[in-house]
């Protein structure tokens, strides 16, 4: 029993150290585990703003190259373009407006349509022919209500009378919408300064 004294005194030192020694390692694995965790995290930040950065720029790239695909080309400058040539189906009358494109001209529909039968051309009056317009002055034997009565029948619901005056000054003007050709008129029909003779103006546009 003399050296159980010695032996208690040597367990307990033993069981001191051991705890001791327990407490030791597990400080240790406290104290490093939050900087491998940090420097694990980092380490993945840093790969994650890497694959990024590189697919920003990949996409960056892939827009730049749509944009220049879709870049128009290069315009001329002002002043040196081309000119456009207007519709087939458009022409430009002296003022430069383009109107649509007539299936006959103006003198002909005039002969065709318009001119009295019988009348005669005055070569003294003429009305000047443009682009845009054409007319034609004429003498008729016949009396003005004759004359009107025959373009009522040529031209039925296309012509709108009116009468102004009566007697010796019995003055008719007639307007013409014919929308099958596209053109518009105006016929005067009037007494002329000639005794038994009537006066036919035509204006086309």
């Amino acid at each position: 029993m003399r050296y159980f004294p010695i032996l208690l005194a040597f367990l307990m030192i033993a069981v001191f150290f051991g705890c001791s020694g327990k407490t030791t390692v597990h400080e240790e694995m406290i104290n490093k585990s939050p900087d491998e965790v940090q420097n694990n995290g980092e380490q993945i930040s840093d790969e994650i703003k890497e694959a990024a950065d590189e697919e920003k720029k990949k996409q960056e790239d892939e827009v730049k190259e749509k944009e220049e695909k879709e870049k128009p080309s290069r315009r001329p400058a002002p002043g040196q373009e081309e000119p456009k040539s207007p519709p087939s189906s458009f022409v430009g009358d002296s003022s430069g407006k383009l109107e649509p494109e007539k299936k006959i001209s103006r003198e002909s529909y005039l002969k065709s349509t318009l001119k009295y039968p019988g009348s005669q051309p005055i070569d003294t009056i003429k009305i000047p022919s443009t682009s845009g317009h054409s007319g034609g002055n004429f003498l008729s034997d016949d009396k003005p209500d004759k004359i009107v009565s025959w373009y009522k029948s040529k031209l039925g619901e296309k012509a709108q009378v009116n009468q102004t005056g009566s007697g010796m000054s019995e003055d008719y003007h007639i307007f013409v919408n014919d929308t099958e050709t596209g053109f518009k008129s105006n016929i005067i029909i009037a007494g002329s300064g000639e005794k038994g003779k009537t006066s036919i103006i035509i204006s086309i546009t």
